[in-house]
């Protein structure tokens, strides 16, 4: 990861183009999901972050975002006199870097995006039961909680329309990523969300 942003603030400085920073936020089309120790986990209906973007030459630009998004679940059971319960919750941080091109010389500017993405996430998983010795423990409950980590990658796509409101750009987007490694890529990998972004 540091080779990654390395890379891009030397591009920033060899090429001395205009830099706009801001934030990104948005909500998924489709309930991505990761399996964690046979638990499905929903998202949550929001993803948010900071962005950034160089302007480049031949109406190109490159950016890059660092968003973040959550996922829960739990259950519980009864199994006779025992009661048992299992939650898991993941921070997980995508990292898209994107080659952006825009069409047009107008005050509305359609542009297509396509680059790579980086994930990490955090998963803690909690388990516990009480009641019967025989399944419990001999103490009649037990609780562990595991902490782990993942990382994946995959490629994105999208397009939207970028525009100015004095000195703030504006930019829906609708994005489409395939993972195919890491947190999301068990339920088909596949990941599509509506963006909106804010730069200065």
């Amino acid at each position: 990861m540091k080779t990654f942003f390395a890379l891009l603030f030397l591009a920033v400085s060899a090429l001395a183009q205009p830099v706009s920073v801001g934030l990104k936020a948005g909500v998924p089309f489709n309930r991505a999901q990761s399996v964690v120790q046979g638990l499905a986990l929903d998202s949550q209906y929001w993803t948010v972050g900071p962005t950034l973007e160089v302007a480049l030459p031949w109406s190109l630009a490159v950016g890059v975002d660092a968003l973040y998004r959550r996922f829960d679940a739990s259950f519980n059971r009864n199994v006779g006199a025992a009661a048992f319960s299992q939650a898991t919750e993941s921070g997980h941080w995508e990292f898209p870097l994107y080659l952006k091109y825009r069409f047009g010389k107008v005050p509305f500017h359609p542009f297509v995006a396509a680059g790579g993405a980086a994930s990490y996430a955090r998963i803690t998983n909690t388990a516990s039961c009480a009641g019967d010795p025989l399944l419990c423990g001999s103490t009649g409950a037990y609780n562990v909680t595991l902490k782990s980590t993942r990382a994946g990658g995959g490629l994105l796509f999208g397009g939207g329309l970028e525009f100015r409101a004095g000195v703030v750009k504006i930019a829906p987007e609708v994005r489409y990523t395939r993972w195919f490694t890491g947190f999301l890529n068990h339920d088909s990998g596949n990941q599509a969300e509506l963006l909106l972004g804010i730069r200065f």
